[in-house]
Order: C-alpha cells, then structure tokens, then sequence
C-alpha cells in the first residue's frame, strides 16, 4: 500500500483515531447483530413447487438438499453460464464454507451452494479453487427466478412497458426529455461495438443525462491497468451509471460488487447480453402483439452466442416456445434443460417459426474449427428464400448485427418486407432509455 496517501502521525493522535474508528466498528457490528436477528425472524413460505437441481450425484429435489435435516442453508453463488469463473466476493467466502460443515451438523443445519451454470461448468472451477462443499445447479429450474435472485416476468414487463413510454418520446418533434438531467452516464467498452455503444449514447443523450464514451484503445489498459482500477478511477470521478463491455463473462457482474454506481451489462464474453434480450422481446411484441405461444427459432453459433442465452431469459419466461439451431459442436446439449428444442436441422427448426433469429459465426471467441469451412456452413445453416419459405406466411427474420451477408443471411432476405433488423435498432434506443432511467431511480424503481 503506497504510505504516500497517508497522513503521518504521533502515537497519541493514532490512538485517538483508532478510539474513534473502533467505536464505529461497534456500532456496526450490534446493527450486524441486529439485522441477523431480524433475518432469522423472517416468516417462512410453503414451497409447494417441485425443484430439481443437477448435484454430483444426479438430479436432486429441494427436499434432498435437506439431507435429513430438519433446516437448509441456501447461498446463491453468482456463477452464470458461459461464466469462465465465479463471482470475486463469492469466491472469498467458498474459501470459508468447507470448514462450516461440521459446526452446522451439530445444529441440525444443511448447506449447499446454489448457482444457474450447468454442472459440467461449475465442477471444474470448483476442483480448480479446491472446495469441498456441496454445490448445485438450478440450471434445469426457476428456483432463482422464484426466490427473486434473477429476472421475473413480472419485472421483465415493468421494463417493456417503460420502453413503451420512451418510444413515444422518439415519436415527437423534439426527441428529448429531462429525466436524467445531471446524472452521467460513463459507456465503458472493452469491445468493438456499433448498435450497442451508440444505443446507450443515444439513449442517455435523449433523456439528457451527460454522457461519456470510454475506448480502451486509448486508455490506460494499453500500460497495463487492471479493469477494476480502470473502473474505479473513472467511479471517483462520480458518475451514475456504468454501461460495460467486456470480452471477460462476469465483468459487470464484478465491478457490481467493487463499485457503488449503478452497472448495466451491455455483453460480457459467451456470457449474456441482456439489453439485446429485451429489445429482441420488445421488437416481437410490436410485431406480433405477444410473445407467448411463438416458436421462436435461433440459428447459428449457439455456443458463442451471449444473445441466445438472454434471449432465453426474456422470451422463454414469457412463453415463447424456443428452439436452437446450429452444427452439432457448436449447439450445447444442456441448453435443453432450459426447455429449448435441439436440433442440427435448419429446415426442422425453420418450419411453422412465427421468428425467426439467425446469428452470426462468431469466429474472434472460436478457439478450433468447429466445421469444415464458411461455405459449407452457409450451405447447411444459412436462411434462403428456399428454407424461409417454411415458416409461416407471417414470420419474422430478426439478427442481432452485424450482418455477414451471405453467410447466415441471403441479401434478400436481410433488406426483405419481413425483416425487422433495422426495428430491433430501432427498439434498442427505447429499451435501452427504459434501463437507463430505472437505474437512475424513474418512478422510484432503481432496483
């Protein structure tokens, strides 16, 4: 720790300091004490739901977590799918939870550890840091959904129904409200980005925040700053809100623990991107009027893609029926435990789609070859008026951008009547001045 922020004393005026510091650390620990008290005076709920988690021993209920004991302990680790690692701050207490075992056993108290990745990606982090303890997925369920540690539909419609109102505002003459007047708004990308970066911007500057664009190009990354003090330094300067772009899955998630400003997750690695799932909603629903009861088809490289994982948040919890698409090494057979249909067959997937959501080959996170070449992929997977033309009569085709015209997508069928891409640019100006205005505490809902 660098002394030259320190201001140098005499042994009597540190005593003094530590006097005064250590009765705020009192006072903190009895409001500690307190707020466990009241934790513990919680009423309870009847779990009348069936959960299913993935253990190391197979599928297990929620009543088998108990393990025979008469109360469960429950700790969410946040740990996403397509996350390379878990959570900092989690991690510092896994390395806590192996020595708890036998002192909770002599209270009739069971613990596990709960996270949304799939198993075959939480076992090795977990032999990597060296736990013990009992960690499970809720991958195959909606136990975080339930128990408010993800988004729920109703929450899901609160922001679409917000987007609603600040499409109006780009309706009118002067496409300008003063909802986020003195707030700043910091675009933090990491990432080459056209639609996104220049969304939130637009977004911000429609709602009259002030609003900065960082490159890491030209920042102090290239000398050899880490993200964190990267992300602090630009805190200390007090703005309102981080929108992040990192190639690292869980970035956002941990500067959220480091930072007191609000984060919004504009893609992190494989992991999700969670704005393009609600515009891709949003954009469905002005099309087609509901989303529930759809087949939804995603086409392409469905291992890379952050998009179909937050696609499957946004329209799989409001009832889209989804089904995935692509070559056999790049579509994974857990996705299925989400309730998606898999299949390798493009004409199967395609057929009596009411969406269709083709992505593109996401070569710069691709680590081997995972087909033979991109003609022969454009072959099988990309969509033509051939294959389109077994969809239903009023499909949509939709794509997260940028385009590789004819690869994934025929030229015609990019610029045809029934592609709504330049709509879901369109609706990412509105979702995303929805998110941005919630966070800053519109309509007193920054949670």
């Amino acid at each position: 720790m660098a002394t030259s922020k320190h201001k140098v004393v005499s042994q009597k005026e540190w005593l003094a300091a530590r006097k005064a510091l250590l009765a705020k650390e009192k006072k903190f620990t009895h409001l500690r004490e307190q707020l466990a008290q009241q934790r513990r005076q919680l009423p309870w709920v009847k779990v009348e739901k069936e959960y299913v988690f993935d253990g190391p021993k197979g599928r297990e209920t929620l009543s088998d977590l108990f393990d025979g004991k008469s109360q469960l302990v429950v700790y969410h680790f946040m740990f996403g799918p397509g996350w390379e690692e878990g959570c900092s701050h989690c991690s510092f207490w896994g390395d806590h939870y192996d020595g708890m075992g036998v002192h909770l056993n002599q209270r009739d108290v069971s613990f596990v550890v709960v996270s949304r990745a799939p198993l075959a990606e939480i076992l090795p982090f977990k032999k990597r840091m060296g736990w013990n303890f009992k960690w499970v997925s809720s991958f195959p369920n909606d136990f975080n959904y339930d128990f408010h540690a993800s988004f729920r539909p109703e929450e899901i419609e609160f922001v679409v129904d917000t987007a609603r109102s600040m499409e109006e505002v780009l309706t009118r003459d002067i496409k300008k409200v003063p909802a986020l007047r003195g707030k700043t708004v910091v675009n933090l990308f990491f990432e080459a980005s056209t639609r996104t970066r220049t969304s939130f911007e637009m977004a911000g500057k429609r709602l009259s925040a002030d609003v900065v664009n960082f490159s890491s190009a030209t920042s102090s990354i290239t000398k050899g700053e880490t993200l964190l003090d990267t992300a602090r330094n630009i805190e200390a300067m007090k703005p309102n809100i981080l929108v992040v772009r990192h190639p690292a899955s869980g970035a956002p998630h941990f500067l959220s623990r480091h930072l007191s400003c609000s984060i919004v997750n504009a893609g992190d690695g494989a992991n999700e991107h969670p704005s393009q799932g609600l515009l891709d909603l949003y954009t469905i629903l002005k099309a087609k009027g509901k989303v529930a009861g759809l087949k939804v088809a995603i086409v392409g490289d469905i291992l890379h893609s952050r998009v179909v994982r937050s696609d499957l948040h946004s329209l799989g919890r409001m009832g889209a029926k989804m089904w995935l698409c692509g070559p056999a090494t790049l579509l994974p057979r857990e996705m299925a435990r989400t309730g998606a249909t898999l299949t390798s067959d493009i004409r199967e997937a395609v057929r009596g789609a009411d969406v269709i959501i083709m992505l593109r080959i996401q070569l710069e996170r691709q680590k081997t070859a995972y087909f033979p070449s991109l003609r022969e992929y454009s072959r099988r997977y990309g969509l033509n008026r051939t294959v389109f033309s077994l969809a239903k009569d009023d499909a949509v085709i939709m794509h997260p951008g940028p385009i590789n015209r004819g690869v994934e997508l025929s030229d015609d069928l990019a610029d045809c009547g029934q592609s709504l891409i330049l709509d879901q640019v369109a609706s990412g100006v509105a979702v995303r001045m929805a998110l941005l205005y919630l966070l800053a505490g519109g309509s007193h809902a920054a949670h």
